[in-house]
């Protein structure tokens, strides 16, 4: 949005505060339960099928993952899109089900335990169900048609598609049979869920969060053409092998290539591009976990290639690994480190700008706490390749190390939230006083 960062932007339009903010708070909770399962286990993360990888998968991908994005796009929506989410209250609802249907099903993967599955199923099924049918309601009557409005609607069309296959397989895994074979079902939960959903929701904020908080020049229309047309294939190609119920993993890469190519080559390295031509040379914390998660895109297309043509276990595990917590991960908690203050600052102080003294909304979330999460996410993250590269000779002493990481760095994101979030309580006038104290203390 070169010259205009708030063109085709209406922050006065978005929900209130703690519809998306819930999400936002509960997302760190979900990574530290993963640092503390993946401890005491050095053989979590040999294979993707042991128990405790299972549960940690699903904590980071419906516990963090989910979280980060289902309150993204309720508080982007009606902002981008110009139209508003109905019934927004039911987001509360929304939350409780995916916190607890989180929880209920990672203890059923990680115990074996049916009615732990059967429970966790079920509650997720009501929280996207609650969360999807509003969703999808906004986007079909949104008035702009943009790339990210476009890029929204196919990310929820393969959130749908995940939801659906991710419930067939927690049946199966209950001993409820289903007609579909338990491979077919695994390949394309895992291309939907980690190419379209999640990939093409991170591009198409993309496409409206680096504008605006970065100062860096649109995407191309090239760019953005490129990116929807491979999640479009991929959508359509993954769709045919979900009629046809081909079980052959090779398949499913090829016809993930396009929508792979798009998010984590094509995506990426336009991206790095702006960002490194953008009209503010200062590069913050922020902008440093958005520039590594984008780094981490073509790192993950060559795990992909090399899954597909090795019979190393090591690759898929350092696929998912790498592009959950790497890509995926990197990009969003950066996106919170901006996003949340932007939020707190707008609903708190944006009002009484001119009328009495607000603090800055950089000082709602100093530079040094950001650091300190920015350096424990990837110390977590090499402790990650580290243990993953070792596969079976990792040691309780790495195992550990990793998951106290993970810890930690789930630690350093609800410390930084929480220190933004307590500025909703707080008298402005009083606010700006102690900020600007603690500004001359430092200095």
């Amino acid at each position: 949005m070169s010259g205009a960062p708030m063109a085709g932007i209406s922050p006065e339009q978005g929900p209130p505060l703690w519809g998306p903010m819930a999400f936002f708070c509960t997302a760190p909770l979900f990574v530290v339960a993963a640092g503390l399962a993946l401890a005491p286990d050095p053989n979590a993360l040999s294979a993707r099928w042991w128990p405790q990888a299972l549960l940690a998968t699903h904590l980071g991908t419906l516990g963090f993952a989910g979280s980060v994005m289902l309150g993204a796009l309720y508080q982007m929506l009606p902002v981008v899109a110009s139209s508003p989410v109905p019934a927004p209250r039911l987001s509360h609802v929304v939350n409780a089900a995916l916190l607890a249907g989180t929880a209920a099903l990672a203890w059923g993967l990680a115990r074996h335990e049916r009615a732990a599955l059967l429970v966790g199923g079920a509650l997720l099924a009501l929280a996207f169900v609650l969360f999807v049918v509003p969703i999808a309601w906004a986007l079909w009557r949104a008035p702009a048609r943009t790339a990210t409005v476009i890029g929204m609607r196919i990310s929820l069309m393969g959130l749908a598609v995940v939801v659906t296959l991710g419930i067939l397989m927690t049946l199966g895994r209950a001993g409820v049979g289903t007609s579909f074979g338990a491979r077919s079902l695994f390949y394309l939960h895992v291309t939907f869920g980690g190419a379209l959903w999640i990939g093409g929701l991170i591009a198409a904020v993309s496409w409206q969060v680096l504008p605006m908080f970065y100062l860096c020049e649109e995407a191309s229309t090239a760019t953005r053409v490129t990116t929807l047309a491979g999640l479009v294939l991929s959508g359509i190609a993954l769709g045919a092998l979900l009629l046809a119920n081909v079980a052959t993993a090779w398949v499913y890469a090829v016809a993930a290539a396009p929508a792979m190519l798009a998010v984590w080559l094509v995506h990426p390295l336009s991206s790095l591009r702006a960002l490194r031509r953008r009209r503010r040379r200062r590069a913050d914390e922020s902008l440093r976990f958005w520039m590594l998660g984008l780094c981490c895109g073509p790192l993950c297309l060559v795990a992909a290639v090399a899954s597909a043509i090795s019979e190393d276990p090591r690759w898929p595990v350092l696929l998912g690994f790498t592009a959950l917590w790497g890509w995926a991960g990197l990009i969003m908690h950066g996106m919170l480190t901006r996003i949340v203050p932007f939020l707190v600052w707008f609903h708190r102080y944006a009002s009484l700008v001119g009328k009495q003294p607000v603090p800055a909304m950089k000082q709602l979330l100093p530079a040094r706490h950001v650091r300190v999460a920015l350096v424990a996410h990837g110390v977590s993250l090499l402790a990650g390749w580290v243990a993953i590269a070792a596969s079976t000779h990792v040691s309780p002493w790495l195992s550990g190390a990793f998951g106290a990481a993970l810890v930690v760095t789930g630690g350093a994101l609800a410390s930084e939230i929480a220190r933004v979030v307590r500025h909703v309580g707080r008298e402005p006038c009083d606010s700006a006083s102690h900020e600007a104290r603690a500004g001359q203390t430092r200095g």
